[in-house]
């Protein structure tokens, strides 16, 4: 097995946090579109311009830290007993949407409780108006409000992950093309989904398995720390020249611009809930550019900064849940004010710095006297067990 897979990597925490951190940007943005702005500026993060979006970087890297985190419990353990850890985490995983879905709903309730827009755009009105409705229909996972449906797919991610291990370490690449054929059938079969009163799930499992197992093969088998960066001008201008192409054709696509002969060019094969094939080589051309480009230990470790993007990456299901918490109240604030660009700019700062704060916080109260030291805390020179990590990867 690679060394890799013994040892933690600040710069893979630092990557998660980084795409963590923007996707808490992008979805305070989206929620300010449903409920009304007036800001004239806005910032624009690799969502805006790429067909992909940070979702498949959070599932593509909970799979590659989990293939370390289980990889190493099924050589110490075997495989049931690590498909037992898998069920386990599956139902942290469920008492944890359930925790967040109950602040959310008190927070709204008391804090919010005449902002009827921001019910609506969150989606906490169903649970609201229709109590008897809407808490079995959370509980039983068919409803989830705004930016909470992604921890269902989690659900089943960690189930099947150590069957997907326990294939990987018999038949090797056979898996991972095992994963893409199923991949591949809902390109064909659309309608294969899990369902939610008759609508799909937004994340659907049979397509996003394949990005979360891609992140488990990569860890493995071609870790991002190992890619050969020979001619690594040309490599990064060649990957940069294709992005732009995407890029393009995105902001053709967005503003409906009327081609010479062609006319309004519609873009095919990029939708998020089936992780459709542009979308998904978008995001593997962005996964080899990090892969290129990626910063030293000793880069991170330096900074201020850089070291509390990484927190948000070791703490990356704390971080990302409180995010979801943050921007639902500072969209509520947001809504009470002029609703300009410097509230705009501000409530942004609020909610990225507020994650940062809050994930030192969260690794403050996984370290001791809360938490019991490791067995090998006291070995100051023995590198940190990625088996301690928390978020996703904490099983």
């Amino acid at each position: 097995m690679n060394n890799s897979l013994n040892e933690r990597d600040t710069r893979i925490d630092f990557i998660r946090g980084f795409f963590i951190l923007m996707m808490c940007v992008d979805h305070f943005g989206y929620l300010l579109s449903l409920i009304g702005t007036n800001a004239k500026a806005k910032i624009y993060t690799y969502n805006s311009i790429g067909l992909s979006s940070g979702a498949e970087f959070f599932v593509f890297f909970s799979g590659y830290v989990i293939a370390i985190v289980y990889s190493k419990s099924m050589q110490n353990r075997g495989f049931w007993k690590t498909q037992l850890r898998g069920f386990h985490r599956a139902w942290e995983l469920y008492v944890r949407n359930a925790f967040i879905w109950l602040l959310a709903v008190a927070m709204l309730c008391i804090f919010f409780t005449d902002n009827t827009k921001l019910f609506e755009v969150t989606q906490i009105a169903r649970a609201n108006i229709f109590p008897m409705s809407g808490i079995p229909a959370f509980m039983t996972l068919q409803y989830a409000p705004t930016y909470l449906e992604v921890l269902p797919l989690y659900m089943v991610l960690m189930i099947v992950a150590p069957g997907y291990i326990w294939l990987q370490k018999r038949f090797g690449h056979l898996s991972i093309i095992f994963s893409g054929l199923i991949w591949l059938a809902v390109q064909i079969h659309p309608q294969l989904n899990f369902y939610k009163n008759d609508s799909p799930w937004n994340f659907n499992p049979f397509a996003w398995q394949f990005v979360f197992f891609l992140g488990m093969w990569f860890a493995k088998e071609l870790p991002l720390t190992s890619f050969n960066r020979d001619n690594f001008k040309v490599k990064i201008a060649g990957v940069i020249a294709v992005l732009i192409a995407f890029m393009l054709l995105k902001l053709v696509d967005k503003y409906d611009v009327s081609m010479p002969i062609i006319g309004s060019i519609n873009i095919p094969w990029h939708d998020k809930p089936n992780v459709e094939p542009l979308r998904l080589i978008h995001f593997m051309l962005v996964i080899y550019l990090v892969g290129i480009v990626m910063p030293s230990n000793d880069w991170v470790k330096k900074r201020l900064l850089t070291r509390g993007v990484a927190q948000v990456g070791t703490n990356s299901l704390d971080c990302f849940c409180f995010s979801i918490l943050l921007n639902y109240a500072t969209a509520g604030l947001f809504s009470m004010t002029e609703r300009g660009t410097l509230e705009y700019f501000i409530l942004e700062f609020v909610n990225v710095a507020g994650v940062v704060l809050a994930a030192f916080w969260f690794t403050w109260l996984k370290s001791p006297p809360w938490r019991p030291p490791s067995s090998g805390a006291s070995k100051a020179s023995a590198p940190t067990p990625v088996a301690a990590t928390s978020g996703l990867s904490h099983a």
